[in-house]
């Protein structure tokens, strides 16, 4: 198949427990404005001590994989804090559930009940905008459920133990499959990516900064744009670069 994924694979996926459309998660991720999302909480003087004792911890980590990439570990470790408080906040959806409900709006059915329960909570459906979001949220769905299948049955992944956020996005570094396919670093040796590991978290977002741009001494207005690669939202990565200051501070 073109997806590079079995048949028989494809069939055993929608059978069970996955085959559920959760129009709840499809609601929220079609009227989610990152670019509106608040930052300000990681940069309170709790969680930037709380980076800081976590990136001591395990500097000697940190220090080995900046050593190869050549990205700072406090860049790193800021994008860690802010995506999942170091894998404290990874998320508790199903995310073959998020992928399969989403590529669910392909279903006239489901996309019109989607419609129609936005337009309960107040987004204009009729704008253009909307629709365009509808339209583009129902085909990265599919491709990225694509992308989680075919990671299983590469034993890449198992996705009926796989949790994560709302949006899709697993592990500590909160990537998504075709981040996880793309960049995912297995630094421990153990044979296998796991982004809830510590080693493999910390190369695999300093190989996606590295491979989107990043060097050393990058401009703060370039930099912003590096890290913009890994969330849209400006305020994001605003706050990541504004964290990684505060985590070289001495004090």
């Amino acid at each position: 198949m073109k997806s590079g994924i079995s048949r028989k694979t494809l069939d055993a996926c929608f059978k069970g427990p996955f085959d559920k459309v959760e129009i709840g998660i499809i609601l929220k991720n079609v009227t989610h404005k990152e670019v509106m999302a608040d930052y300000r909480q990681f940069l309170k003087k709790e969680t930037i001590r709380k980076a800081k004792k976590y990136l001591l911890e395990h500097k000697k980590v940190f220090a080995e994989i900046e050593k190869t990439y050549d990205v700072p570990k406090e860049v790193v470790a800021s994008i860690l804090m802010v995506e999942s408080s170091f894998g404290e906040n990874g998320g508790k959806y199903q995310v073959f559930s998020v992928y399969a409900s989403l590529a669910a709006l392909s279903d006239k059915k489901i996309k019109k009940r989607v419609v129609r329960e936005a337009a309960k909570a107040g987004e204009d459906v009729q704008a253009r905008r909307f629709r365009k979001r509808v339209d583009r949220k129902g085909k990265w769905g599919m491709k990225e459920l694509l992308c989680l299948i075919r990671l299983s049955e590469q034993k890449k992944i198992d996705f009926t133990q796989l949790k994560g956020s709302w949006a899709g996005a697993f592990g500590m570094p909160q990537f998504i499959p075709s981040s996880f396919e793309a960049y995912g670093i297995d630094w421990d040796g153990d044979g296998r990516v796991d982004l809830d590991m510590l080693p493999d978290a910390v190369a695999s977002v300093s190989n996606y900064l590295k491979k989107h741009g990043w060097k050393n001494s990058l401009a703060h207005k370039k930099a912003i744009r590096v890290i913009k690669y890994y969330n849209i939202s400006q305020p994001y990565a605003t706050t990541i670069l504004k964290l990684a200051e505060k985590l070289k501070e001495k004090r």
